[in-house]
């Protein structure tokens, strides 16, 4: 966002009512088997999976290289990109900012085609990131 003003502290997830986000999962929380969710630009509603890499660093067939990345057994569609990949409270009434979506990947480690995302934390750090948590 280049406004806050635009800026919105709630997760869409389609026919189910919204979640507020309130806060980012800590640095060591991409455990395996831990779940985390996506909702992207045409992920109809939010999908959900387990992280099968907690902390990958991979190639792609282009060449450009990924470090530190995770990576969720779960399908994502073109135009998911930049999508949040999130940890739903128990209540599933919140949610902790978890990461941004890339896109799929089938590297050895995961189930044949998971989504991979950057870890929240590291993008805030990278890019100077403040996460909105009021409307």
């Amino acid at each position: 966002m280049n406004n806050a003003g635009t800026a919105t502290d709630d997760i869409y997830q389609g026919a189910n009512p919204s979640i507020d986000v309130v806060g980012a999962v800590p640095n060591d929380s991409y455990c395996k088997g831990c779940t985390r969710c996506l909702r992207g630009g045409y992920t109809p509603e939010t999908s959900c999976g387990t992280i099968t890499l907690g902390s990958t660093s991979f190639q792609n067939g282009s060449g450009q290289y990924y470090r530190d990345m995770f990576t969720v057994d779960l399908a994502s569609r073109p135009g998911d990109s930049g999508g949040p990949h999130y940890r739903k409270s128990t209540n599933n009434n919140t949610a902790e900012a978890a990461g941004i979506h890339g896109g799929q990947v089938s590297l050895q480690g995961t189930n044949g085609n998971d989504a991979y995302a950057s870890k929240y934390y590291n993008a805030a750090s990278l890019f100077n990131l403040t996460l909105v948590t009021t409307d």
